[in-house]
């Protein structure tokens, strides 16, 4: 599901075999594009978020925390700008 500003959410069900909560973070050095049928429109992605949830509250808490993430004025810029991989976990987990 792309979710705007060249992010795009993967995310499974309890349903599909999740047994423990899980996050993952891939942010790509080349964007991919991925079509949208709805607007008939490719779209370009640079970060892909995965999540595994156990459960729908699972699955709420952590959309919620993204989302606070997300919303974050220079979260996204500074996630896409990272040099390396302590660069992308501060910018996830501050202090």
């Amino acid at each position: 599901m792309v979710i705007g500003n060249g992010v795009m959410l993967a995310h499974a069900r309890p349903a599909d075999g999740v047994r423990k909560v899980g996050m993952s973070l891939l942010v790509l050095k080349k964007p991919i594009k991925i079509y949208d049928e709805n607007t008939k429109h490719a779209k370009r992605i640079n970060v892909i978020i995965g999540l595994a949830p156990i459960d729908a509250a699972e699955h709420v808490l952590a959309l919620s925390q993204l989302v606070k993430l997300l919303q974050q004025p220079h979260w996204l810029a500074n996630i896409e700008n990272a040099t390396n991989a302590q660069m992308v976990y501060d910018s996830c987990f501050p202090n």
